[in-house]
């Protein structure tokens, strides 16, 4: 019998390319050729599918010779739990070993349901960098695009803790500001200090570093002859040429719009704590992700650009840029902000509990469930898009089975993005978790789990029970890195 200590993973990716491989001869044309089936009608009689029009490419009229088929089966069908692999009008099908396969993945369910950490020679280091909270404003100034920016950062660093990543995040808020109560009230968990790091040396130094650049046309700090040249507005100390540092450096990726940069303290101070949160952390040789709206990405290019310039030592870190959408609010409170936007959700929540229980709804225990589901309802609205699919194979083999795949997905790009633009499938999570829901609530209106009191059904009735509690560690789990606290009722 297989224990969770010794049996292998059965995994979706490595079943595809274990399937791929043995259709394919050496020579053979490239392309993509098996499917894993996802809709609850095709899912009745097939698991995956090899399409006529894509086995025309390697075989006449798409017809597989029966030894190759011989063969898949004799060395995958205990391997990869294949019932039976089939020749029919739409192409090769092949039927999974659904029993074997529920006994499998149920009795070693923590295989399935918790994230698989990916381990490493040396610890990875990363340093989020949530840029709508470098200026240091009150809440009142937050957008709801920034709302999501910082949900964004907050549901990533989750994600990569759970993969085995040391995060850290940046900048800190002072304790007891309006902005660390909203986050707050969000259920989000900021790092934060009793009082403000002071980076005056660094600051000094940089301008230091800046009035001796040869990319530094004129500063105040600089004396010239020329008084024309040294007309700059009050608060710019620096005007610095970006377009020529990116272009002598051979750097790909970065608007070609950018030319000139004014530098005013406040992005050396910016630049400065970046700097101190990479050395405080020993992170010289990690990864800094910017994460940015996209109305003050071109802004977030020029801190990118500046802090490469002042940093001179040989430490370099990698800088990637995670750009977000910019958030629309339709109707007539369209010009809200992110605290308004709050506001509104928690009243729609409080009316809605309201109706539903009556005077029930009073006191810290009720404030608590109100704010906690206005917190998961605004984190799903900036983070995902709606979806659906319909049943007990169905919920097995697109959800728990391939839950670490999903986990894995927001950040394959890590590794092989090019250039300073990062892509992160951060609504993943979200997508996974609404299909899921819509068909776990399909599921659980049509199937009685705890069935009639028959001895003949018992094997049945505990098998549905394992495969709640999977779904419950998967729930459970998903809605852990969006630090959303599943509640005890609705």
């Amino acid at each position: 019998m297989e224990t969770a200590a010794s049996a292998p993973a059965f995994s979706l990716a490595a079943c595809s390319a274990a399937l791929e491989a043995a259709l394919r001869g050496p020579g053979c044309a490239d392309g993509r050729v098996w499917f894993k089936e996802s809709s609850g009608r095709n899912l009745k009689s097939r698991d995956w599918i090899a399409p006529r029009a894509a086995l025309s490419k390697l075989y006449p009229r798409g017809q597989v010779p029966e030894d190759l088929i011989e063969r898949l089966l004799s060395e995958y069908r205990h391997r990869l739990y294949i019932q039976s692999c089939k020749q029919t009008g739409s192409g090769l099908a092949i039927l999974m070993d659904h029993p074997a396969l529920f006994t499998h993945v149920l009795g070693n369910m923590l295989l399935y349901t918790r994230p698989l950490k990916v381990l490493s020679a040396k610890k990875k280091c990363v340093i989020l960098n949530c840029a709508p909270l470098q200026e240091n404003k009150g809440s009142e100034s937050l957008t709801v695009s920034h709302l999501r920016t910082i949900l964004l950062v907050d549901h990533l660093a989750e994600v990569l803790r759970q993969q085995g990543w040391e995060v850290h995040i940046t900048p800190n808020l002072a304790l007891k500001t309006s902005v660390y109560n909203f986050l707050k009230l969000l259920r989000v968990t900021w790092p934060c200090t009793q009082q403000t790091t002071s980076n005056e040396e660094a600051v000094s130094n940089f301008k230091k570093i800046l009035s001796e650049s040869v990319y530094t046309q004129l500063g105040k700090d600089k004396a010239s002859s020329n008084q024309a040249q040294n007309m700059l507005p009050e608060d710019v100390l620096f005007k610095v040429h970006l377009k020529q540092f990116v272009k002598d450096k051979e750097l790909e990726g970065y608007d070609a719009n950018l030319d000139m940069a004014l530098v005013k303290e406040e992005a050396l101070r910016q630049i400065a704590e970046l700097q101190h949160k990479v050395e405080k952390e020993n992170a010289e040789d990690g990864l800094v992700i910017h994460v940015v709206g996209c109305e003050e990405e071109f802004q977030q290019q020029k801190i990118d650009l500046l802090w490469r310039i002042l940093n001179t030592s040989r430490d370099r870190v990698t800088q990637k840029h995670l750009v977000c959408g910019s958030v629309k609010v339709i109707g007539e409170s369209s010009h809200i902000n992110a605290v308004q936007y709050f506001q509104f959700r928690r009243s729609q929540m409080q009316e809605a509990s309201v109706m539903k229980y009556g005077n029930l709804v009073q006191g810290d225990s009720w404030t608590e469930i109100i704010c906690s589901m206005t917190s998961a309802t605004i984190r799903f609205e900036l983070l995902a898009t709606a979806h659906r699919t319909p049943g007990e194979w169905l919920l097995l083999y697109n959800y728990v089975i391939p839950f670490q795949e999903v986990l894995c997905q927001t950040m394959q790009s890590l590794s092989s993005t090019k250039g300073i633009r990062l892509t992160i499938n951060t609504e993943t999570v979200c997508k996974f978790l609404v299909n899921l829901s819509i068909d776990f609530s399909s599921y659980y209106n049509r199937v009685h789990i705890l069935g009639e009191p028959l001895e003949h059904l018992f094997n049945q009735m505990f098998a549905r029970l394992q495969l709640m509690k999977a779904l419950r560690e998967v729930f459970h789990t998903a809605l852990g890195t969006l630090h959303v606290t599943p509640p005890s009722q609705l």
